[in-house]
């Protein structure tokens, strides 16, 4: 499966490791979780098709990556760190499937903050190209 294997490449990143020792949850993060720590979630997923009906290769995924922390700059460098574990891989992750990556590429980028939970959050978006 693509997340698994997505989050797999990240959490296995030394420079991610350092900053945070759990992450990858979907969606949103557990309740008290430590922070720093990211979540993700798909986007979008739209499928192209050939003119003979069959789908076409490869299929583009927009994917999020939300990195949470109590301050400002351990947000900006753990979002840097997992930007940095995926810029540009192309290969086979680790998933049960084995998926094939052809490329992945930054696409957004937003900042926000809590006022209630006193949390900062960078959200990246990215869009990955792979080999179902």
């Amino acid at each position: 499966m693509l997340e698994q294997g997505l989050v797999s490449l990240i959490n296995s990143n030394t420079a991610v490791q350092e900053i945070c020792v759990n992450g990858g949850y979907l969606v949103e993060l557990p309740p008290n979780q430590v922070l720093p720590s990211w979540t993700h979630t798909t986007i979008s997923e739209p499928q192209e098709y050939l003119l003979d009906g069959t789908p076409s290769a490869p299929t583009m995924r927009r994917w999020q990556v939300d990195s949470y922390a109590q301050t400002a700059d351990v947000c900006i460098k753990l979002s840097a760190a997992i930007a940095n574990a995926l810029a540009g891989f192309r290969g086979r992750l680790s998933d049960p499937d084995s998926t094939g990556i052809c490329g992945i590429f930054a696409d957004n980028l937003v900042d926000f903050f809590d006022s209630a939970a006193r949390t900062y959050r960078r959200c990246a978006d990215y869009r990955v190209f792979y080999v179902r």
